[in-house]
């Protein structure tokens, strides 16, 4: 049997809110083995005194094995309070990808307020 993996977007370009309930009721369709959120936010990415714009998207550990990406380097999530950052975040840092693993990095969100 195959495997597919899918995503639930809008047509429009209002915020769904894909809530708890509402991956539940998408995991009782049939042959749906998993679900996992996706949320992106504009946000701030800093390492020690050096602050960029980056693109943040929040996941679960199953997003890794449903969207089919490896990673090369370092662990997927094993918990809270730990990211997985692409080469471009360390070139960004004038890191090496070796290097980057282990620090800490400091991320600022920027949410709308309902009605916004």
């Amino acid at each position: 049997m195959a495997n597919f993996s899918f995503d639930v977007v809008s047509g429009e370009s209002k915020v769904i809110a894909i809530t708890t309930k509402s991956l539940n009721e998408i995991a009782k369709i049939p042959f749906v083995e998993k679900t996992s959120p996706h949320a992106v936010f504009a946000s701030q990415i800093t390492l020690g005194e050096m602050t960029s714009e980056t693109t943040l998207n929040l996941i679960n550990e199953d997003w890794f094995l449903l969207s089919g990406m490896d990673i090369s380097l370092g662990d997927t999530l094993k918990g809270t309070n730990e990211v997985v950052i692409n080469s471009s975040i360390a070139d960004l840092f004038n890191e090496t990808k070796e290097n980057i693993i282990g620090k800490h990095l400091k991320f600022t969100l920027f949410m709308q307020e309902d009605g916004e």
